[in-house]
């Protein structure tokens, strides 16, 4: 049996074949969502390879005439050597989207290119554009990790405007730009998920709030959260929510879960001196998970005697062994918390009310617990099985709530225990 697939020219993009020392045939053929190559036929071959754990591992069949012999299934796994192709961009963390009239914004607007399985795309080329601003450059390949930037200068009016990436038959990702005059009350620059930093927050979730003329670091120390620190408030649809820390440039705290999916507006309020409204939108699901490093995630390899290690590069996980996630964002619980407050270290557990699941570069993972951390406020953790025939190396890690996938920072697998 063999597979070849051709350019909308004609050409050659790639063949391969799957058979043995006899007659071998493929009779149907099947493409899963990301692209991956199933074929199925008929064989008389007594010596075709078989992967582990599969069905029959030997051949059963009678006869040396086709159609008689075993029926076979395959997948083709080209060892990553088939091009992929961009699915989503991403908008990196860290982007501050505000400034005076005229002002070369300090961090580069940074977006990142990946595949319908969350890895990241290196040499992919990025098309920058913006309204009452300019960019440069205007275009840019992304690098060994998916990335590509540009700097942003603002407008020389006072205002709105947007800053957009593109790439080709991928939906473009923009964030809206605030120019305005130099002010010296407080300034909401942008109001983010406190796990993965992009603009998907759900009630009862970590925000991060990027400001300006803020007060020095203040980090609350009573549960429940208070809400007022330091002198700060943060209001959202005009009612106070609970805070966890302060600082000149970045606030942390909690979306109440009595928040409604929609736009929401929040304020930034110091010493009673108020900012401009802030909008930004609120999902009934939208999990985030930690990360750290080089978009590392916040997980930990739980060890045969139930030691907890923090995955690295260094210390991956044995295919077959468990893992624990971090993220925040599940939405509504079937066991509720009170905002501002950790979850009982008694009693029933509290689980999200929409449906999840999880993935490992793609592949399914079991989950044996997905709820909020007893004793944390806002923390969600899940409990994972990581494939047994997963082959070592890095891959993305994706928690998906209601639907909505997470961000798919990195984690590290290795061989199986013997």
């Amino acid at each position: 049996a063999f597979l070849v697939k051709l350019g909308p020219t004609g050409s050659l993009l790639y063949s391969s074949f799957f058979g043995g020392s006899a007659d071998d045939a493929a009779m149907a053929l099947a493409l899963d969502s990301i692209g991956n190559v199933y074929i199925g036929g008929s064989t008389l071959s007594q010596n075709l390879k078989t992967s582990p754990g599969a069905l029959q591992a030997s051949y059963g069949g009678t006869g040396s005439i086709f159609p008689r012999g075993d029926g076979f299934v395959a997948k083709f796994d080209f060892g990553g050597t088939l091009p992929a192709t961009p699915s989503k961009l991403n908008v990196i963390a860290g982007f501050i989207a505000s400034g005076a009239p005229g002002a070369v914004l300090s961090a580069p607007f940074t977006v990142e290119v990946v595949d319908a399985r969350g890895a990241v795309l290196s040499g992919v080329t990025v098309a920058f554009t913006a309204t009452n601003a300019s960019v440069n450059p205007a275009s840019a390949v992304t690098n060994a990790q998916g990335r590509a930037s540009t700097t942003v200068t603002l407008g020389s009016t006072a205002g709105t405007g947007q800053v957009t990436a593109a790439v080709s038959g991928v939906p473009s990702a923009s964030l809206p730009l605030t120019i305005t005059a130099a002010v010296t009350g407080p300034v909401v620059n942008a109001v983010v998920n406190g796990a993965s930093f992009t603009n998907r927050i759900a009630p009862g979730s970590w925000i991060t709030i990027f400001s300006s003329n803020a007060l020095a670091q203040t980090i609350a120390n009573t549960v429940p959260l208070p809400k007022t620190l330091g002198g700060v408030r943060i209001l959202v649809n005009g009612n106070p929510i609970p805070l966890y820390l302060t600082s000149p440039t970045q606030i942390n705290a909690q979306l109440p879960y009595e928040v409604a999916a929609g736009t929401a507006q929040l304020v930034l309020e110091i010493n009673s001196v108020s900012s401009a409204p802030a909008a930004f939108p609120v999902q009934a699901s939208a999990p985030g998970i930690f990360v750290f490093g080089d978009n590392r995630a916040v997980v930990q390899n739980v060890a045969p005697d139930a030691t907890l290690t923090v995955n690295t590069s260094a210390n991956p996980i044995p295919a077959g062994d468990s893992i624990i996630a971090y993220f925040t964002g599940q939405g509504a619980l079937d066991n509720p918390v009170p905002s501002g407050d950790i979850a009982p270290l008694a009693g029933p557990l509290s689980r999200p009310m929409l449906p999840y699941s999880a993935t490992l570069g793609g592949a399914p993972l079991i989950v044996d617990f997905l709820g909020m951390t007893p004793g944390q406020i806002a923390l969600v953790q899940a409990n994972l099985r990581v494939p047994r025939d997963l082959a070592p190396g890095d891959y993305p890690l994706v928690v998906t709530i209601g639907g909505v996938p997470s961000n798919g920072p990195m984690i590290s697998v290795t061989g199986p225990r013997p």
